[in-house]
């Protein structure tokens, strides 16, 4: 085969990846900004409110309720209050462990509450938690803490991050 035309394939290979690389770095999100202009919203859409990108405008300032009056864990493990501010649970049967869990957000939005919430209430239900929290969080170990005593179990707290090592 004649270098020519290798040369000449390869040319249109490397321009063929070249403009896939324009057209999805460019036109692919002009065409998304335009078709989210023209489109209508659905209504099946639940809540708006979705991307976590800018989840802080739609948290509070600051939280006034107490979630051991919404406990129950016969209705199942209480998660926090929705949009309509009544509460909602996980519903895990008594007789099954309790799953494992992530929890994802962005900063300062209650993830180690909401861990220590639920960590609490698995503590109650008798299975055994650990919390692991490379950021230190201040709340959870007085949550759960405070939880194991009312239960009976014992409780034991490692700070990885003391200044003097752990």
């Amino acid at each position: 085969m004649p270098y020519g035309v290798l040369f000449g394939w390869g040319g249109f290979w490397v321009l063929g990846i070249a403009l896939l690389i324009l057209f999805s770095r460019y036109v692919i999100p002009m065409l998304s900004i335009g078709l989210s202009r023209i489109s209508r919203s659905s209504s099946m859409e639940r809540n708006k409110r979705t991307d976590v990108r800018n989840i802080q405008e739609f948290l509070p300032k600051s939280i006034d309720f107490d979630p051991a009056r919404y406990i129950n864990l016969k209705k199942g493990i209480f998660l926090g209050l929705n949009e309509n501010r009544k509460p909602h649970f996980l519903n895990i049967p008594m007789e099954t462990n309790a799953p494992h869990l992530q929890v994802i957000g962005t900063t300062g939005a209650y993830k180690g509450v909401a861990l220590g919430l639920m960590g609490a209430q698995f503590l109650e239900r008798g299975e055994a938690v650990f919390f692991f929290d490379p950021k230190n969080d201040e709340w959870a170990p007085h949550v759960l803490s405070s939880a194991a005593k009312r239960c009976g179990k014992q409780f034991y707290f490692i700070n990885l991050n003391a200044p003097n090592g752990a």
